[in-house]
C-alpha cells in the first residue's frame, strides 16, 4: 500500500508507460492509415452518438461500483491493521504492568518478543504471492516493497532472533510452517 501524501504524474506514468506507448503507436498507425488510404477517397465514417452515450453511462456505473468496492476493501484492511496496532499496544502495556514476580523481566521480554515474532511472520505472510495475482505485472522499483523473495530464509533469520531456538524448532515441524506457495 502506498502511504505517502502525494501521488504524482511520473509515479503513475512509471507503472503505465508500456500500455501508454502501445496505445500511442496503435493510434498513430490508425491515423496514418486513415489519412493516407481513406481520406483522399472521401471515405466518411460517421457514428450515431446515442449508443456511445448509453455505453459510456454503463461503463461509468460499472467503474463507480468497482471503485466503491475497492475502497471498501482498502478501508476494511486499514481498520484491521489499526486494530492489530491498538491491540499490540494494549498487550504490551498489559504485559509490562501486570506481570510481576521473581523472573518478571525475563517473562515480559519473552512475551513481547513472541508477539513481535508473530507480527513479523504476519508481515511476511501478507507479502506472499497469491495464485490469483498477476505477478508478472508487479511493479518493481522504489515504490513497492520486496515481495516474497527469499521468504522462508529471511523469515527464519528474523524469527530466530526473537524467540528461543528450541521454541522455533517446535514451530518448524508443523506442516503449516512449510507451506508451498
Amino acid at each position: 500500500m502506498y502511504t505517502r501524501r502525494r501521488y504524482g504524474f511520473w509515479m503513475t506514468f512509471n507503472w503505465s508507460k508500456k500500455p501508454f506507448i502501445y496505445g500511442l503507436i496503435y493510434a498513430t498507425l490508425l491515423t496514418i492509415i486513415f489519412e493516407y488510404l481513406f481520406h483522399s477517397q472521401n471515405f466518411d465514417i460517421s457514428v450515431n452518438w446515442q449508443p456511445i452515450s448509453v455505453l459510456g453511462i454503463a461503463v461509468a456505473f460499472y467503474l463507480g461500483f468497482k471503485n466503491n468496492a475497492s475502497y471498501d476493501r482498502t478501508w476494511e484492511a486499514r481498520k484491521i491493521w489499526g486494530s492489530i496496532v491498538n491491540n499490540s499496544r494494549s498487550f504490551g502495556v498489559a504485559v509490562t504492568s501486570f506481570v510481576q514476580g521473581e523472573h518478571s523481566d525475563i517473562i515480559k521480554r519473552e512475551l513481547i518478543f513472541r508477539h513481535i515474532a508473530w507480527l513479523t511472520s504476519l508481515r511476511y505472510q501478507l507479502r506472499l504471492a497469491r495464485e490469483w495475482e498477476h505477478t508478472e505485472y508487479r511493479v518493481k522499483g522504489k515504490y513497492s516493497p520486496v515481495i516474497c523473495e527469499g521468504y522462508f530464509d529471511q523469515l527464519e533469520a528474523e524469527i530466530k532472533g526473537l524467540i528461543d531456538h528450541e521454541e522455533f524448532a517446535l514451530y518448524e515441524v508443523r506442516p503449516i510452517w512449510r507451506h508451498s506457495y
